[in-house]
């Protein structure tokens, strides 16, 4: 889903990498406690946070964690660059959205959002009702197991179980990926991209794992060798297997884009297509 997604014009993937720089800047800061580590910080925390909104719900603990920092250690000077800077960046966004500027608060997702949800996978809403194989706690955790995202996540994570008390970041990165599931979870409504703003600490979380799982096997390079190349070969597979459907739906919207512009009548009724035709530029009023 991260190689598919990356190539549909969306706003998640930018905001992934402004998650990540900020939690780079993040550990930086911790360690040096410079001023510029707090600059960058903060830019690359609110670009995520007005490029996606719910990416504040997975650098919720970096905040906090860098807030208590700079009150411990009196550097008030870094906590007001920090409200600074959020309030410089902010400042197109509420010229823009004026009024709606926080409307993303009164989402219907949001409204709706509840611990009951966690355990449905039918939900009603005005866009119809939508029927899921799992319930939403399973989907909400997808990412760390599911084929498209990452094939034995699970196995690594219990790897990296014994990393926990010697590394503060990997256990913030697990706990992270913990609050953003629980977040999905009760949200009525699934949808696989949503997940990707939480990818980049699922990756730090198995990492141990992996670096643990590497480590084990080196005493045997054939079965080290082995075990790599099938866990290559398995998630190449499902990589094809699931970017079949984005390359099918890709040829048929250029289908029927060619279809419309040669088509005679001057409005065109669609529903769902519509979007891609902006890309196609079909020439007729889309309706």
């Amino acid at each position: 889903y991260v190689l598919r997604n990356s190539l549909v014009v969306i706003s998640d993937l930018l905001s992934i990498f402004f998650i990540t720089a900020s939690f780079y800047f993040f550990i930086n800061y911790l360690h040096k406690t410079q001023f510029k580590q707090i600059v960058f910080f903060s830019v690359f925390f609110t670009l995520a946070i007005l490029t996606r909104y719910a990416a504040l719900v997975v650098l919720i603990i970096p905040i906090v964690v860098i807030i208590n920092q700079i009150i411990k250690s009196r550097k008030i000077f870094h906590l007001l660059i920090l409200l600074f800077t959020v309030l410089i960046l902010s400042i197109p966004h509420i010229l823009i959205r004026e009024s709606a500027s926080i409307d993303f608060i009164r989402n219907s997702w949001l409204q709706h959002w509840s611990v009951s949800n966690f355990f449905e996978n039918n939900f009603t809403s005005l866009e119809g009702t939508q029927n899921y194989r799992f319930p939403n706690i399973i989907y909400a955790f997808s990412s760390v197991f599911f084929p498209t995202y990452m094939v034995f996540g699970l196995v690594l994570v219990v790897l990296a179980e014994r990393n926990l008390p010697k590394n503060k970041f990997w256990l913030i990165s697990l706990i992270t990926v913990l609050i953003y599931a629980v977040f999905l979870a009760g949200i009525p409504f699934q949808n696989q991209r949503y997940l990707l703003l939480s990818y980049p600490f699922v990756v730090i979380s198995v990492f141990p794992g992996y670096e643990r799982l590497v480590n084990i096997l080196q005493k045997k390079k054939i079965l080290l060798y082995s075990v790599l190349l099938l866990m290559l070969m398995l998630q190449i597979f499902y990589c094809i297997y699931y970017f079949k459907p984005a390359y099918e739906r890709n040829v048929l919207e250029r289908e029927i884009a060619d279809f419309v512009k040669n088509d005679t009548h001057k409005y065109v009724y669609t529903f769902d297509i519509d979007v891609s035709f902006m890309s196609y530029d079909v020439g007729k009023n889309v309706i």
